[in-house]
């Protein structure tokens, strides 16, 4: 296993620890701010942590944006047992995927974007790829991530990667105030999740250690129609076979401030994971197999302002993985030389610069306060596919990109306008040597592409809680290397191939209302969108055995968005039967209710309805106006949130509409329409110490998501919460 280990940085981390008092008001603290077999089991770095750079942090920063943007906080928010597909779930306008049980491939689809377009990033990573044309949502652990933030517009144009039309971006935790603590989840199908986080800061410097387990046997029960959809007489319920998942990830920061000439912040990040494969026909397998290991490195720079007039982070990053699919008994019958197993090692490595100019004129106030950005950033990929026994050719793909962004951020009328205006170029280059099972070793020319187009963002308040945005985006896709390069004799060639190109436009209003004297807050948020693809990359079947991508079709696609959230409701408020009950234990136990430390939390019922109609295009007459595959007509989420003193009850209620599977459109090629509901309980026993409670598919509705992937029934998961150096210091209190 190559793996580059970074034992300097723990060891610097470790010498940190013991009793640390807290940073002083005076410190300086730095702003926060395909392979067909391999693409839906590609394992990407979780936990990672990297400094955001200059921005101003928390949901301040997205309500003065363009973009339709939402935050998630990840402590506040996340249930027992959950993952992150669970929590961008909650969030208008997008759609998550899963194929399968707890700790299976899930993917994310923002307004009918395809998993494929939707770009995400870790803190600034970028994590999507050309050897990974996905990101595996369910890969990412939670134990170190502060925030999500969702852009269903065009992302920020700092943020570097590919031409996204909408991106999910991770914000890791910081280092700060000496905290311990230790979470346990545990449920059905064997699944079990252990995490511990620690941080503080000693003089200048602050860092974070985070440590995570994940398990499960993922054996849930499913019904199994033998691959005949019309002969009912040989179904059976039977369970899932190797469908186990391990997971381990160990993450370390260090943010150290120089003296008066800046900051510096240093992450590594170091992952292993062994599960087991379904079938190619959807099918549980019995001894596939696929094993990953890697380690991310992130290190960024920000000189001080008196050293450098403009804000500048200068920043790198390394990514190294290995990937190892064993297939003995040949159960997914993987064409090519060795069908039962395949190695792969990728290489990224990328560096860049980013610069901010405020600028004010004070002469001049109409001219308003402008940012002026530039981005510039440098990234390179190497996939190797190590030769099988037998062949001395490596097959070897490589890609150089290079993303240039410039533009300002400015507001008039006392802030009361807010424009984006940018510019975005991207090229990318394309070098391929090795063999395919038809061909002997061969070494293609260099292919280049380039993308280039427009981001511009309005924003304008008009009072009295009135705000209006709109946007629009060029976006485009670059082909994965399996697309240009093929696979393993299952998908030919096609170096010819032009990216994918669109572009994305919506406008939208929202409304904020106090009530008074009730206390009653709504918000309200209504958005209508629109979108165009061009040159879609099509996979066109050529043989029995062979597809090749095409770029062949266009698609366009549009919806409406609705959103709502009533605050402090005041029957709830008012009527606490949960809150009766821990005073009736606190009197058994303690004679008095426990103590709490957490900010109060209103109640509040808040939903969202999403419409969108999608077109096919294409040139092929067989499917030209029909509807795009996995994208529902109509979804649907209601959420109530009911505090109680030291108890907190939630309820959520997920609708999705039937889809089509098939681009053919026949009524038989639908994935059927659900209902779900979930149950979610959190007590906080005494400061420092929570319980948990989750409940999920509560009526054990049979779904899927994907066709053939089938969803596990009701699942329930429960977790302990332990703010460890607080409970320490309760107990002293109390001994005292």
């Amino acid at each position: 296993m190559r793996v580059t280990l970074t034992f300097i940085t723990l060891a610097a981390l470790s010498l940190t620890g013991g009793s640390i008092p807290p940073a002083r008001a005076g410190d300086a603290i730095p702003p926060t701010g395909n392979s067909p077999e391999f693409a839906e089991h590609t394992r990407v770095l979780a936990d990672t942590t990297v400094v955001t750079g200059h921005r101003r942090s928390g949901p301040g920063a997205l309500k003065t944006r363009s973009s339709f943007a939402s935050r998630i906080d990840v402590a506040a928010e996340r249930g027992s047992g959950e993952a992150l597909a669970d929590l961008l779930e909650r969030t208008v306008g997008l759609s998550v995927q899963r194929y399968g049980g707890p700790g299976a491939l899930a993917t994310v689809s923002i307004r009918g974007g395809d998993p494929g377009e939707i770009e995400v990033y870790l803190d600034h990573v970028p994590l999507r790829s050309a050897s990974r044309g996905l990101v595996d949502l369910s890969a990412l652990q939670l134990a170190s991530l502060e925030t999500c933030e969702v852009y269903r517009s065009a992302p920020p144009a700092d943020l570097g990667g590919e031409f996204a039309g909408a991106a999910v971006r991770l914000v890791s935790r910081k280092g700060g105030p000496s905290r311990l603590t230790w979470r346990t989840d545990g449920g059905s199908f064997g699944t079990w999740q252990h995490e511990a986080t620690l941080s503080g800061s000693y003089l200048a410097s602050r860092y974070l250690l985070a440590a995570s387990r994940f398990q499960t046997e993922g054996n849930f029960r499913f019904h199994d129609d033998n691959g005949t959809d019309y002969n009912p007489d040989d179904d059976q319920w039977r369970r899932w076979s190797n469908g186990d998942v391990r997971r381990e990830s160990i993450m370390g920061r260090l943010t150290q401030t120089v003296g008066r000439l800046g900051t510096a912040d240093l992450s590594t990040q170091l992952w292993q994971s062994d599960q087991g494969l379904a079938g190619s026909d959807h099918q549980p397998t019995e001894r596939s197999r696929l094993r990953g290991s890697g380690a991310l490195h992130r290190l960024e720079l920000r000189p001080a302002r008196r050293t450098l007039p403009v804000r500048t982070t200068l920043f790198g990053f390394l990514n190294q993985e290995d990937l190892h699919y064993r297939d003995p008994d040949r159960e997914l019958s993987v064409p090519g030389a060795s069908a039962t197993s395949a190695d792969q090692e990728l290489d990224r490595w990328g560096y860049g610069l980013k610069m901010r100019r405020p600028l004010r004129i004070p002469s001049r106030p109409a001219v308003g306060l402008h940012s002026l950005e530039l981005l510039v950033e440098r990234r390179h990929e190497r996939l190797r596919n190590l030769p099988p026994p037998g062949r001395t050719e490596e097959d070897r793909r490589e890609r150089t990109s290079l993303v240039v962004s410039a533009g300002d951020r400015f507001e008039i009328l006392q802030g009361r306008l807010h424009f984006d205006l940018f510019y975005r170029w991207n090229q990318v280059a394309d070098n391929y040597s090795g063999a395919n099972p038809y061909q002997p070793f061969t070494a293609q020319p260099r292919q280049t592409s380039r993308a280039h187009g427009a981001r511009l963002g309005l924003r304008a308040s008009a009072g009295k809680g009135h705000v209006f945005r709109t946007n629009y985006a060029d976006q485009a896709r670059f082909p994965t290397f399996s697309e240009l390069f093929g696979y393993a004799g299952t998908i030919r060639s096609n170096p010819e191939l032009e990216p994918e190109t669109g572009w994305r436009a919506d406008l939208g209003w929202e409304w904020v209302w106090p009530v008074q004297p009730v206390g009653l807050r709504i918000r309200t948020e209504q958005t209508v969108y629109t979108s165009r693809r061009e040159q879609m990359i099509v996979l066109i079947r050529i043989s029995d055995r062979e597809t090749k991508p095409m770029n062949l079709d266009s698609a366009s696609l549009s919806g409406a968005e609705f959103s709502w959230a009533c605050e402090h409701l005041p029957l709830l408020e008012s009527w606490k039967p949960l809150a009766w009950f821990t005073d009736q234990v606190g009197r058994v136990f303690g004679g008095r209710p426990p103590a709490v430390d957490e900010p109060a939390r209103a109640s509040s019922f808040a939903g969202h309805l999403v419409w969108q109609t999608t077109r096919d295009e294409g040139a092929a007459q067989l499917y030209n106006g029909n509807e795009l595959t996995y994208h529902p007509p109509w979804q649907l989420q209601l959420r109530l949130d009911w505090p109680q003193d030291t108890w907190r009850l939630g309820y959520v209620v997920n609708f999705r509409d039937e889809a089509y599977w098939s681009r053919t459109n026949l009524a038989s090629y639908r994935t059927a329409a659900a209902w779900l509901h979930e149950l979610q309980l959190r007590w906080t026993v005494r400061s420092g110490t929570t319980l948990l409670l989750r409940i999920e598919n509560l009526f054990d509705t049979s779904s899927e998501d994907v066709r053939g992937y089938p969803l596990p029934g009701r699942t329930w998961f429960g977790g302990l919460e332990l703010d460890v150096l607080r409970a320490i210091d309760l107990k002293k209190e109390s001994a005292s």
